[in-house]
C-alpha cells in the first residue's frame, strides 16, 4: 500500500510541478527572509545579515533539488529539462540541426521504404485470425527444391480427417470465371477462389457484410450455388454495395447467389493475387457444365493446402503426424500418390522455398540500404564529434559546477535521441513519397495481381527499430568521448590538444568508413546499371513491334471442344481478312507471360530416375504461323504447317536447350516426346527452335517445347495479330468486334499492344532496380561528401595556430592549399583501397542475388574511384582555401 501510494502522489505531482516549484522557491525565499530579519534585530547590517542567513541555510540548489526528490519521478523531470536544453541547442544551430535530420531521414526514409516492398513480397501474414498458427502443406517429388506442390481435392478429404495436430485444413485453387454482376451485362474474366465448405470458419475470416458458408453448405456438388465477394472487387468494381448481399450474379452464364463479403483485411491466399470472390469448390463442375471432376479426382493435384494448428501443437508434431497420414493414404492409393513427400511449413518457409528470387532480391536490397544508414549514422557521428569542440569548454564548466558525468552522458544522449526521433519523421514523411512511386509497378495482367508496398504499423515498428539502431551507432561514441574531457584542459581552451587528436583520429575512421560504403553502394549502382543494359540489348527470341495480344477462353462461356474448334478457326480466319492485319497466330503462352503451362514429358531414350515419372518442362501450344509471326528462328527442320492435322501423325518442335539437356551430342530431329500420360502417343520431333526467353529475360537457358494447337486444342488462347502500322493497339476494336459477332458472351482480355506487356513484364522492374540503388548509391555519396567536409573543416579550425605559424615563417598559400588538401586526399584513397574489398563481395552478392538483373561492370571499376577522389577534393577545397587565407598574426593572438 505505501509503494501505491507513494506512485500515485508522484503521478499527481507530475500534472502540478510548476505550481509546486514555485511553492519550494518561495518557501526557502521566506525561511530566509526571516533569518534575515532576526539577524537584523541583533543588530547585523543587512548585508551582512543576508549572508549570514545564506550561509546558514546551506545550498539553495541543493535544498530544492532534495525537495524534488521527494516528489517522486525525479528522473522525467530532468529528461524534460534535458529535451527542453537540447531543443534551445538545436534552435541555435539551424545548419548543423538540419543536416543531422536530413541525413537521418535519408537513412531511415530508404530503409522504411525498401522494407515496405520486402513485407509486401515475403514478409506480410496472410489476413487471416492468428496467422502465425496458419501452416502451408505442400506435395513434392523427393528431389524438388522449390514449386508449389498441391493435392487433390480426394486426397485433401482424408488428410483433413486424419491429422490430430490441426484445428482445421483448408483447400483452395485459383479459377477464371465469367462474371456478369446481371443477367444482362455484359461479362468480363475475373479470378476466384475455389474452396473448401471449411475456409472461413477454419481461417477465422469474418465477412464485412453478410455471412460465410455454413457447415452445411458446399458438401452436395453442384447444389449449393453462392458466393462470397472478395473485399477490392466489392468495394472497386460493385462501388460497395450492400444491397448486393443476397442478389444473384452470373459466372459462366449460371446464377450465383451472394451471401456475404470478406474483410478488408483479407486479401486472399497469395501475396500478389486477389481473388474477385470466393465460391465453393463443389460448383466447379456444374459451372463448367461437367467437364471440370477435379473435386471426384484423386489424380487432379491442383488444390493448395492450408492448416491451422492446434494450441499447444508443435511444427514438428504436425510434420510427423501429416507424414505418417500421406505415408497411409501413398500406400491406399500408390497409383496417383507415390514418389511424393509431404512437407508441413511455415507462410515464410513456403514463400522463401517457392519464390527465392523474390527473397534474394529484396535480401540485397535491404542490405544496400542498410549501408545508406550506416553512412548517415556516421555522417551524424561525425557531425556530433565535431560538435564537441565547441562544447568542450561548456561540458568542463558543468563539471567543476558538480554536474556528474552520468548526468551528462544522459543529457548528450537525449540530444541523440531528439535527433533521431526528428529524423525518423522525417524519414516516414520521405518513405510515404517513395511508396507512392513503388506503387507505380503494374503487373501487365488482367488478373488481379497487386504489389503494395504501404506504410503501415509493420514498417512503422521497423522505422522506429531502425532510429533506436541509430542512436546506438551515432550517439554513443560522441557522447562519451565529450563527458570524457579533461576539466582542467578544458578549461583552459577550447578543445584540449589530446582530446582533438582523438576526435580527429575518430572522424577520420569515420570518413573513411563513409567512403568505402560510397563505393560500396555506387558499384552495386554500377553492377545493376550493367544488368540492365545486357537485358537492354538482349535478343529474347522473339519480335515486340508491331503486335498486338488478346487473350480469350472459351471455357468461359462452357463451350464444347467443338464449339471451341470453331469458334477459334473462325476467329484466326477472320481476324486475317481485317484491314491492316499482316498475320495472325494464337498461342497458349505468349513470351515472359507468368501464366504458361508446364507438363511432364517423356524424351525418348533419356534415362530417366527410379521412381522418375518424367521431367518437368514448361511447353506452349502454338497455331501453325506462330514461328513466323512471331519471329522466332527455326534452327533445324521443320515449322508446323496446313499438313499438320489432328488425324495425321503427332509431331513437336523443341528448343535447342531441349536436344541439349536430354539429348546431348544427338541430332534432335526425328527423336520422340511424349507426355507422361499412360494414353499420350509419341510425338516426332519435326523442328529446332532457337532458345529465346520464356519467363524472364535474366533466366538461365531453359528446355521448352511447342505443341500443334490442331493436335493438343486448349479453351484459353492468346491471339497475336500483326499490325502493318506502328500501332498495333488500333486493331483492338475491330478484333473485339469479331469476338462478339462470333460469341456475344466470350470475355476478351489482356488486350494490349505486345510492345507495351514486354516494356511492362521485362524492362519496367530492373530499370526500378537501377533507378532505387542508384538513388541510395548517389545519397550515400552525398552523405560521405559532407562528412569529409565536415572533417575537414574541422581540422583546419584546429590546426589555425599551427597554419598561422608555418605561415609566419614562410610558408605561401598555395602550400597551406596543398597540405589541406592532401588530408583529405589521403581518407578517399585510403576508403576507395577499403571500399574495393566490399565492392568485390558485394557485386558477388547481388549478382547471385539478383540474378539476370545485375552483370560485372569494368567500366564502374574505374570511373567510380576516380570519381570519388575528384569530388574529395572538391569537397576539401573550400575549407582548404579558407586555410590558405588565414592571417598569421591572428591565428597566433587567438591562440
Amino acid at each position: 500500500m505505501r509503494r501505491l501510494a507513494w506512485l500515485t502522489s508522484g503521478v499527481a505531482n507530475l500534472f502540478r510541478r510548476q505550481r509546486l516549484e514555485s511553492g519550494v522557491h518561495d518557501e526557502i525565499a521566506f525561511h530566509l527572509d526571516e533569518r534575515t530579519a532576526d539577524l537584523v534585530r541583533r543588530g547585523l547590517e543587512p548585508a551582512e545579515a543576508r549572508r549570514v542567513a545564506r550561509a546558514e541555510f546551506g545550498g539553495v540548489l541543493s535544498c530544492a533539488e532534495r525537495t524534488r526528490e521527494a516528489w517522486g519521478f525525479r528522473i522525467i523531470g530532468e529528461l524534460r529539462q534535458d529535451a527542453r536544453h537540447a531543443l534551445r541547442m538545436f534552435a541555435g544551430s539551424p545548419g548543423f540541426t538540419a543536416i543531422a535530420v536530413l541525413s537521418i531521414a535519408i537513412g531511415i526514409g530508404a530503409n522504411a521504404s525498401i522494407f515496405s516492398v520486402a513485407d509486401a513480397l515475403v514478409f506480410r501474414p496472410l489476413g487471416v485470425r492468428d496467422p502465425g498458427r496458419v501452416m502451408s502443406v505442400s506435395l513434392q517429388p523427393p528431389e524438388a527444391t522449390r514449386g508449389i506442390g498441391s493435392m487433390s481435392y480426394p486426397n485433401y478429404l482424408d488428410f483433413r480427417d486424419s491429422v490430430q495436430s490441426f484445428d482445421g485444413v483448408v483447400a483452395h485453387q485459383l479459377v477464371t470465371f465469367s462474371f456478369a454482376a446481371t443477367r444482362d451485362a455484359s461479362p468480363d474474366m475475373r479470378a476466384g477462389l475455389a474452396v473448401s465448405g471449411n475456409f472461413f470458419s477454419a481461417l477465422g475470416i469474418v465477412p464485412e457484410v453478410g455471412r460465410a458458408f455454413a457447415p452445411d453448405e458446399a458438401k452436395v456438388p453442384g447444389a449449393d450455388a453462392v458466393l462470397i465477394l472478395g473485399h477490392d472487387f466489392w468495394s472497386g468494381v460493385l462501388g460497395a454495395d450492400r444491397s448486393i448481399v443476397g442478389r444473384e450474379v452470373w459466372l459462366n452464364g449460371i446464377p450465383m447467389r451472394v451471401i456475404g463479403v470478406a474483410p478488408e483485411r483479407f486479401t486472399g491466399m497469395d501475396q500478389y493475387i486477389r481473388p474477385a470472390f470466393f465460391l465453393p469448390a463443389s460448383m466447379l463442375r456444374r459451372l463448367s457444365q461437367g467437364r471440370d471432376r477435379s473435386v471426384e479426382d484423386r489424380a487432379a493435384r491442383i488444390y493448395d493446402i492450408h492448416a491451422r494448428l492446434k494450441p499447444g501443437a508443435s511444427l514438428s508434431r504436425a510434420q510427423n503426424e501429416a507424414s505418417a497420414a500421406w505415408n497411409a493414404l501413398s500406400r491406399q492409393y500408390p497409383d496417383v500418390n507415390q514418389h511424393l513427400v509431404l512437407a508441413v511449413r511455415t507462410e515464410f518457409q513456403a514463400r522463401v522455398r517457392n519464390f527465392p528470387e523474390d527473397v534474394m532480391t529484396m535480401v540485397s536490397l535491404l542490405a544496400l540500404v542498410a549501408l545508406v544508414l550506416a553512412i548517415a549514422c556516421a555522417n551524424v557521428a561525425n557531425l556530433l564529434l565535431g560538435r564537441a569542440r565547441s562544447r568542450a569548454r561548456e561540458i568542463a564548466i558543468r563539471l567543476a559546477l558538480g554536474v556528474s558525468r552520468p548526468r551528462l552522458l544522459r543529457q548528450l544522449l537525449t540530444e541523440s535521441v531528439l535527433l533521431a526521433v526528428a529524423g525518423c519523421a522525417a524519414g516516414i514523411a520521405l518513405a510515404t513519397w517513395a511508396v507512392r512511386v513503388l506503387r507505380d509497378i503494374r503487373i501487365p495482367s488482367d488478373l488481379p495481381i497487386v504489389i503494395e508496398p504501404r506504410l503501415d504499423e509493420r514498417v512503422l515498428i521497423f522505422s522506429i527499430c531502425a532510429a533506436a539502431l541509430s542512436v546506438l551507432l551515432f550517439g554513443i561514441a560522441p557522447a562519451v568521448s565529450s563527458v570524457r574531457t579533461n576539466l582542467v584542459a578544458g578549461l583552459k581552451a577550447a578543445v584540449p590538444g589530446r582530446a582533438a587528436r582523438h576526435r580527429m583520429i575518430g572522424r577520420s575512421v569515420l570518413v573513411v568508413l563513409q567512403v568505402a560504403l560510397s563505393m560500396v553502394l555506387l558499384i552495386s549502382a554500377g553492377t545493376v546499371l550493367e544488368g540492365f543494359r545486357r537485358l537492354l540489348e538482349l535478343d529474347p527470341g522473339f519480335r515486340t513491334d508491331h503486335l498486338l495480344m488478346m487473350a480469350v477462353d472459351t471455357e468461359l462461356t462452357n463451350a464444347s471442344p467443338e464449339q471451341s474448334h470453331v469458334f477459334y478457326k473462325e476467329l484466326v480466319d477472320r481476324a486475317r481478312r481485317l484491314p491492316g492485319v499482316v498475320s495472325v497466330t494464337m498461342t497458349g503462352a505468349v513470351p515472359l507471360d507468368p501464366n504458361s503451362q508446364g507438363e511432364t514429358v517423356i524424351p525418348e531414350g533419356y534415362e530417366l530416375r527410379p521412381g522418375q515419372r518424367g521431367v518437368g518442362v514448361q511447353l506452349a501450344t502454338v497455331e501453325a504461323h506462330y514461328f513466323s509471326t512471331m519471329k522466332t528462328r527455326i534452327a533445324g527442320g521443320r515449322s508446323f504447317n496446313d499438313d499438320d492435322r489432328a488425324t495425321s501423325e503427332p509431331v513437336v518442335i523443341v528448343n535447342e536447350e531441349f536436344g541439349r539437356e536430354y539429348w546431348r551430342g544427338q541430332n534432335p530431329l526425328g527423336k520422340r516426346v511424349r507426355l507422361s500420360g499412360a494414353e499420350s502417343p509419341w510425338m516426332t520431333v519435326v523442328g529446332v527452335a532457337r532458345t529465346g526467353k520464356y519467363f524472364f529475360l535474366g533466366e538461365t537457358p531453359q528446355p521448352f517445347i511447342y505443341l500443334p494447337f490442331v493436335q493438343h486444342e486448349r479453351t484459353r488462347m492468346s491471339l497475336i495479330v500483326e499490325s502493318a502500322s506502328d500501332d498495333p493497339t488500333a486493331l483492338a476494336m475491330p478484333i473485339r468486334q469479331v469476338v462478339r459477332n462470333l460469341s456475344p458472351e466470350q470475355p476478351v482480355y489482356n488486350v494490349r499492344a505486345l510492345s507495351t506487356f514486354y516494356e511492362q513484364r521485362a524492362l519496367a522492374i530492373p530499370r526500378r532496380m537501377f533507378h532505387v540503388v542508384t538513388t541510395m548509391g548517389v545519397a550515400g555519396l552525398v552523405l560521405a561528401l559532407v562528412g569529409l567536409y565536415g572533417l575537414v573543416a574541422y581540422s583546419v579550425a584546429c590546426r589555425s595556430r599551427e597554419i598561422g605559424i608555418r605561415m609566419a615563417i614562410g610558408a605561401r598559400p598555395s602550400n597551406v592549399l596543398a597540405l589541406v588538401l592532401r588530408q583529405g586526399c589521403t581518407l578517399a584513397v585510403i576508403g576507395v583501397a577499403t571500399g574495393a574489398l566490399g565492392s568485390m563481395a558485394a557485386t558477388r552478392a547481388l549478382i547471385a542475388g539478383l540474378y539476370g538483373l545485375a552483370a560485372p561492370n569494368r567500366p564502374a571499376w574505374v570511373i567510380v574511384p576516380l570519381l570519388l577522389i575528384a569530388l574529395t577534393l572538391i569537397a576539401s577545397y573550400i575549407p582548404a582555401r579558407r586555410a590558405s587565407l588565414i592571417d598569421p598574426l591572428q591565428a597566433v593572438r587567438h591562440e
